[in-house]
């Protein structure tokens, strides 16, 4: 594991801004500064950040127009790659502690991310097999153990209450 200092968030440090080989589309300096500018939200005043982004010795920032997702190569390295879908991010909504829908944020889909590509954690889990549900598969809400936010987002919860963000209900 390797400490991130803070020039460690400009491009070419520890991350790398990447665009598809299509050349569809492309990072703008806002974009990149964003994304620079939530890493360093997020790390700097949350030890459970700094666990999670020690892990990484570089990540890849990929743009996308087909959501926000994580992958990681591991060989001696490891190198995450999170694809940052903006148009995605601006509507998706979740429901605070206070029951009203909130925007998601940058920071969250980030760290979000990271966890899910790092720590190869999935979002639900079937309480009876242990298995990961994936995409259109049918869910029992009402088994007794179903754990309804999931690992990811309780770490995901728990970093944002660190950089005094808002948590997620």
């Amino acid at each position: 594991m390797m400490n991130w200092i803070i020039t460690d968030f400009e491009e070419g440090a520890r991350l790398t801004f990447k665009e598809p080989n299509d050349g569809s589309i492309h990072w703008n300096d806002a974009q990149k500064e964003s994304v620079k500018q939530a890493l360093r939200d997020t790390y700097l005043p949350s030890s459970t950040a700094q666990l999670l982004l020690d892990q990484a010795v570089h990540i890849n920032l990929l743009i996308s127009e087909s959501g926000s997702s994580g992958q990681y190569i591991e060989n001696e390295k490891m190198t995450p790659t999170i694809m940052v879908d903006f148009t995605e991010i601006q509507s998706l909504y979740y429901i605070g502690k206070d029951g009203l829908f909130k925007n998601m944020s940058l920071e969250r889909v980030l760290i979000h991310e990271l966890y899910h590509t790092i720590e190869n954690r999935h979002d639900l889990v079937n309480p009876e097999t242990g298995e990961t549900y994936v995409r259109n598969q049918p869910r029992n809400y009402n088994h007794l153990s179903f754990d309804h936010l999931g690992e990811v987002v309780r770490k995901t919860n728990q970093v944002m209450l660190e950089a005094c963000l808002e948590s997620e209900g």
